[in-house]
């Protein structure tokens, strides 16, 4: 392993937090995805709450045509 490229302190910067409307009311409109959002990922999204928990997202990851 080569020290150089160690880094330190962080990283990563913190992502946009979930507004507390879309936290408190799960029937609420889903929040406006951002071109930012989609480039840290589907992980990210489901993590943060964009994405609810219950959706079923293998259509995302199937090959061909895309889903939507």
């Amino acid at each position: 392993m080569d020290l150089k490229n160690l880094k330190n302190g962080k990283v990563s910067q913190p992502k946009r937090i979930l507004p507390k409307y879309f936290r408190d009311d799960p029937f609420a409109e889903p929040p406006p995805i951002t071109e930012d959002d989609i480039a840290d990922g589907m992980l990210n999204l489901l993590n943060r709450g964009i994405i609810p928990k219950d959706v079923d997202l293998s259509p995302a990851f199937e090959r061909g045509i895309a889903p939507f």
